[in-house]
């Protein structure tokens, strides 16, 4: 099993329709069945010669509710909560954030400086023995949870 957690930095890459997005997309595509000869190249590009037929994707919900007000701001409340709606009828699974999760947030945010929301991806990634999806320089070089790095 290869866990793959999403940030919202890549989520958003994907929505916006940025080149580092289309990596978002084929994980998604892969992951809802698409098994084309390409797809597979670039997957196995992407995370290496891992099981790739058995990923899951995840957000936590943090991150989640990130890209909400992100998108809230500039597209408004309406156009957020309808990409919402599409986020969650893809194969991404999302994550509440229970108290053990809130506290190992909690852990990272006081070791490094990083937003309290990046700290949930990767509380995320360690709790669910994941690799963290993100092209967010602030993640750059963090060594708690493996990161599959998309940016440029």
């Amino acid at each position: 099993m290869k866990n793959i957690i999403l940030d919202s930095w890549a989520i958003l890459a994907w929505l916006e329709g940025e080149s580092q997005g289309e990596k978002v997309k084929d994980l998604i595509h892969w992951v809802d069945g698409d098994r084309s000869l390409d797809l597979e190249r670039r997957i196995k590009n992407l995370i290496g010669p891992s099981k790739i037929e058995e990923i899951r994707l995840f957000i936590n919900i943090i991150n989640l509710g990130e890209v909400f007000y992100i998108l809230g701001r500039r597209k408004g409340e309406e156009e957020a909560n309808e990409t919402i709606g599409e986020i969650k009828e893809t194969p991404i699974e999302v994550i509440p954030a229970s108290n053990s999760l809130v506290f190992k947030a909690a852990s990272l945010k006081v070791r490094y400086s990083i937003a309290y929301a990046d700290a949930f991806a990767i509380a995320t990634a360690v709790t669910r023995e994941g690799s963290l999806l993100t092209g967010d320089p602030e993640l750059k070089g963090l060594r708690d949870a493996p990161i599959i790095w998309i940016g440029g």
